[in-house]
């Protein structure tokens, strides 16, 4: 998958690399920036090592292989904004989207549905046919957004947070 230094669509001023360990303050800056995901998700601020547990959490059965951390940089060359996304999860041809985070400073301009084109574009040249996503419940602009662009209510869940804290999950499907 060619993915460094990619544009997003045709707007040279944000581009897509993969991230690493070499990120990683970035990539908590951007986490401690995004405090309403925190708190939403749960009720409280970003841990002091939540850029590594983003970059090394796994789902049961996939490698580092196929688990993409992608940072959105803009024109100066700032990250403000991730995605993770794992191919062929939970089955063959549908990649999960296990997290598009966007810096607030950079949210309701379009941002967000320019960079879901992209990662269509991407599943698409990687020969999948479906993109899952699992929303919180009570995150009411992401299900707004998600809503938006077509993605179709498969089930609702719950998953543990730990701490006794345990959130309703809404999972979506969308076809490429």
């Amino acid at each position: 998958m060619y993915i460094s230094n990619r544009n997003i669509g045709n707007n040279k001023n944000y581009t897509l690399r993969l991230l690493n360990d070499e990120y990683l303050e970035e990539i908590q800056n951007l986490c401690n920036n995004c405090s309403d995901y925190y708190l939403l998700d749960k009720g409280s601020v970003a841990d002091s090592d939540a850029a590594q547990k983003i970059l090394e959490a796994l789902p049961n059965g996939k490698t580092y292989d196929d688990q993409f951390n992608l940072g959105i940089f803009n024109k100066s060359n700032s990250l403000i904004g991730l995605i993770n996304i794992i191919k062929d999860y939970p089955y063959s041809n549908v990649w999960m989207l296990g997290l598009l985070m966007i810096d607030p400073s950079e949210r309701n301009n379009g941002l967000g549905k320019l960079i879901h084109k992209e990662i269509v574009n991407i599943v698409k040249e990687e020969n999948a046919n479906k993109i899952r996503i699992g929303v919180l419940k009570d995150n009411i602009n992401a299900l707004k957004f998600w809503n938006s662009i077509g993605y179709k209510l498969e089930k609702e869940t719950e998953i543990d947070r730990g701490n006794n804290i345990i959130k309703k999950v809404l999972v979506f499907n969308y076809s490429v």
